[in-house]
């Protein structure tokens, strides 16, 4: 922590932070929403969110998502 923020950080926007591990049979995601101080470079977590699937989910959501048409926005159309 720098003097100029003694008396409180300056924090910009929060940032989304993503990180995918494979871990033999399974996928940890991990996003992280961080506020950084545009003084010292401090930084503050505000929410973590961490999911695990294994990769046989995975696939079945892959091939339900292939399966399934893709809706139509209307663009395009007469």
């Amino acid at each position: 922590m720098g003097l100029r923020c003694l008396l409180g950080h300056d924090f910009d926007e929060p940032e989304l932070q993503r990180e995918r591990d494979e871990d033999g049979n399974e996928v940890v995601t991990t996003v992280t929403e961080v506020k950084t101080c545009a003084r010292c470079g401090e930084t503050q977590i505000v929410s973590e969110n961490t999911e695990v699937t294994t990769m046989e989910q995975l696939a079945e959501e892959a091939a339900v998502e292939a399966d399934s048409p893709a809706p139509s926005d209307g663009a395009g159309e007469v």
